[in-house]
């Protein structure tokens, strides 16, 4: 497992990689989310390094869909404040607006941590975690 680790963070992208600080911060807590399952204490040093745990929950409201991931399966005692604003941000829409968990990442998020296959649930959700097809190896 530790060479596993040594090597995502090996791969992970720097400043030079990334025309903007978002396209710098994506891959890093896209890393983070995938890191979270097999060591989150290094998921969770990957996040310090792109903002202090107290952004977490902001950062989810407007950020890629792995900022509501990643903390959550790093550090899951630091989810609530998360999960509550995002349901704030769910029930802020107005009635009859359509889906109200729609775009918020609460059914992504929900699966994710539900799912008997993290790995694998993780994968569906685009760049979080991809996993070679045999045709790709």
């Amino acid at each position: 497992m530790a060479g596993l680790v040594a090597r995502a963070l090996a791969v992970r992208p720097t400043a030079w990689d990334a025309w903007s600080v978002d396209g710098w911060h994506d891959p890093l807590v896209n890393t983070a989310a995938a890191l979270a399952l097999i060591d989150p204490a290094t998921a969770r040093w990957v996040l310090a390094g792109v903002a202090p745990p107290a952004e977490y929950a902001d950062k989810a409201l407007t950020q890629n869909r792995g900022w509501p991931l990643a903390p959550a399966l790093a550090d899951p005692a630091r989810a609530v404040p998360l999960v509550d604003k995002l349901l704030a941000k769910a029930n802020a829409r107005p009635a009859g607006g359509g889906n109200s968990p729609s775009g918020t990442e609460l059914v992504e998020l929900g699966s994710v941590l539900t799912a008997a296959d993290r790995p694998k649930e993780l994968e569906s959700y685009g760049n979080l975690l991809c996993e070679p097809s045999d045709d790709e190896e």
